[in-house]
């Protein structure tokens, strides 16, 4: 280790009259040991000597150095301020003037003897001075302490031993008017003392930083293997303080923390599209009048995966740019992960759907949120009819999903083979049946499987209530696969519609054939179309004119045809109940696969 003073070895001196002298070299973190065998000079007293370090050290006959073995106590770390240092033992410091700014802290300490310091000075500094320099002008000595004051330090150290045996009245007057802490220092403290408690404060405050940074990035990533990105991006939004979005290749959120996230995100949507403008990158950072924003790139071997951006109403400190730095790194890790680990994740997200499907609220929150579902709000199931074999399938809507962005769980459906059940957060988009993401689901698997695919989407409901909205979206892909393989939400059916997709094709085809049979006998002897007459009738809430136009038949043959189906029926078509009964019929065809 370094030794205490880097001189040839001096002759041995008695320490001061104690038999433990204690030291504060290295305060608070006391890992510093004396070299053996070197003593202090002899212009070094007590003061100085406590001043040192803050671990025991035995008396021998000279100061023998043993490393310190007092572990420092786990706490919230605390900067050097000025009233901190005027509060330690043996350095004979005392505040004069400027209390109410004793709580500056300080950057570093600087001894400077220049009638105008002010150029060397960058703000924080500890100014200390023998005075050797200052005339005597009490103007003079306020224009001295009004330029310290201006130049943002955090405190004035004035020498008592040189020139002057007291601090100037003239400097204490201009000190305490301008807010400035004023220490007097005792005769027998040398600046080296007071620069080495600071110093190694710094130090030591800095390591504090750099272990404190090293077990959040530790915690950072214990986070991303439990929660995935969005329990990582959850955890170092809690922990910078501020607002955390991570956005996709294409634009899209992928995970989203903190109170003002959406603000973010708009924000951060705003600058992209202005970046593209000007053919230049959305990265750096920026501020306005809702905070600072910065801007990570999540990016691995030159590929640009996204961005990590951050909200605050500060600027970030160096501690928390740093974990989101880390965080980045995590992400672009999780972005691109090996195949063969996708396949495992891919397997376990289908389990995961699955155990959804079957075991609602007792399923591990942290497991849905991994897979970018938050188990804290509505979700929608999608049923996706037709898909055929399932691992092309998943494969194709997998694609969809991860270009989406969109936070998903995806398995087989669990009553049906040769479809599938698709879980999402619950989104307004998703109504939108031409562009919302169930109708870019249905329309990119028609495409790439070659044939018709049925979707039936759920009202949103808690991820506990899964399995309810696993029927509706059923419901609703029933009557999809009847009317042009159109996506088709629960909230749109009809009650009668509602009540007869729940049934099985048996039951079905048997009612219709007993309401509708003797209209199709008649039918297929070429007759005349008096189901299809009778559907249009009945859809057209009995109104002619609208009824025959969507048949491209006169109003009179419309009439001519419904009193055939009225006699052939025997039923009363002015009745409501009747009507019912043969709406019920009609509804109950179209949901048979074969017609």
């Amino acid at each position: 280790m370094m030794a205490l003073i880097p001189t040839k070895k001096p002759a041995p001196i008695t320490p001061p009259n104690e038999s433990i002298v204690r030291c504060r070299f290295f305060r608070p973190a006391c890992n510093w040991s004396c070299s053996p065998g070197i003593s202090p000079p002899r212009s070094v007293t007590e003061a100085t000597l406590r001043s040192y370090c803050d671990a025991p050290h035995v008396r021998s006959g000279q100061f023998p150095g043993r490393r310190c073995t007092r572990r420092r106590r786990r706490g919230r770390a605390m900067a050097m301020t000025v009233r901190r240092l005027v509060a330690q033992e043996g350095l004979g410091l005392q505040l004069i003037a400027g209390a109410e700014s004793a709580d500056r802290v300080i950057g570093w300490a600087h001894a400077i003897d220049l009638p105008d310091p002010t150029p060397w000075l960058s703000g924080g500094e500890l100014v200390m001075t023998t005075g050797s320099h200052l005339d005597d002008d009490p103007d003079v000595q306020y224009r001295y302490v009004r330029g310290i004051a201006r130049a943002g330090c955090a405190a004035l150290a004035f020498d008592t031993a040189m020139r002057y045996p007291e601090v100037p009245g003239a400097v204490r007057r201009a000190a305490e008017e301008l807010g400035l802490p004023l220490v007097r220092v005792a005769p027998e403290t040398p600046f080296i003392a007071i620069s080495r408690v600071v110093v190694d404060e710094i130090t030591a405050d800095q390591v504090r930083t750099v272990q404190s940074v090293v077990d959040a990035q530790g915690r950072l990533a214990r986070e991303a293997l439990r929660g995935g990105i969005p329990g990582l991006v959850e955890s170092l939004a809690r922990r910078i303080g501020a607002s955390v979005c991570a956005i996709g290749r294409t634009g899209g959120v992928l995970a989203a923390g903190g109170p003002r996230h959406a603000l973010l995100a708009q924000k951060l949507a705003a600058r992209e599209s202005g970046a593209r403008s000007r053919r230049a990158p959305g990265d750096g950072a920026f501020a306005d009048d809702d905070g600072h924003v910065t801007i990570q790139r999540l990016s691995v071997a030159g590929d640009r995966l996204g961005r990590l951006a951050a909200l605050s109403r500060r600027p970030l400190d160096q501690q928390a740019r740093l974990l989101l730095g880390h965080a980045a790194s995590l992400i672009a890790l999780e972005l691109a992960k090996p195949l063969h680990l996708r396949d495992a994740e891919e397997r376990l997200r289908g389990a995961t759907a699955r155990m959804v499907l079957d075991a609602g609220s007792d399923v591990d929150p942290a497991l849905i949120r991994y897979f970018g579902v938050d188990p804290d709000r509505d979700v929608t199931v999608v049923v996706l009819t037709g898909t055929g074999e399932l691992v092309p399938a998943l494969a194709q809507v997998s694609d969809v999903l991860h270009e989406a962005e969109s936070g998903h769980l995806v398995t087989e459906r669990p009553d049906r083979t040769g479809d599938l059940v698709v879980i999402t957060g619950a989104d307004p988009a998703d109504a939108d049946l031409t562009d919302g993401l169930p109708a870019r689901l249905q329309r990119h698997l028609q495409t790439r499987l070659g044939r018709p695919i049925g979707a039936g989407i759920s009202a949103p409901a808690p991820p506990a209530q899964a399995r309810a909205a696993l029927r509706q979206a059923a419901a609703a892909a029933r009557v999809s696969g009847n009317r042009g393989h159109r996506p088709v939400h629960f909230a749109a059916l009809g009650a009668f519609t509602l009540l007869i997709s729940a049934q099985p094709n048996d039951v079905l085809r048997a009612a219709a054939a007993d309401v509708l049979g003797p209209l199709d006998e008649h039918d297929r002897d070429g007759r005349g179309d008096l189901a299809a007459s009778l559907d249009a009738y009945l859809r057209s809430n009995g109104q002619w004119e609208p009824a025959a136009s969507a048949l491209g038949v006169h109003r009179h043959t419309l009439r001519n045809r419904i009193n055939r189906i009225a006699e052939i029926l025997d039923v009363d078509l002015e009745s409501a109940h009747a009507r019912a009964e043969l709406w019920l019929a009609l509804r109950a065809r179209e949901l048979l696969p074969d017609t």
